[in-house]
């Protein structure tokens, strides 16, 4: 039963993981678009999903921001 557990839990930490990576990806593209609404929503999508991964013990990776400027 524990076997399944971690399973469990390590696809969870990689849905977590690949949803911070979209979210990242989000905003850049919305950066490199100039759109400034995209830009607010993508940034408040990738704070939910940072503090998601946090909340569930998941490391984020790089930076808030995912090493992109504002």
């Amino acid at each position: 039963m524990a076997q399944g557990a971690e399973v469990g839990v390590g696809k969870f930490a990689e849905a977590g993981g690949e949803r911070v990576r979209g979210a990242r990806d989000g905003l850049l593209s919305a950066r490199q678009a100039q759109d400034a609404y995209a830009v607010a929503v993508a940034d408040n999508e990738l704070d939910h999903v940072l503090r998601l991964a946090r909340e569930h013990g998941i490391e984020p990776g790089a930076g808030a921001n995912g090493g992109a400027t504002p």
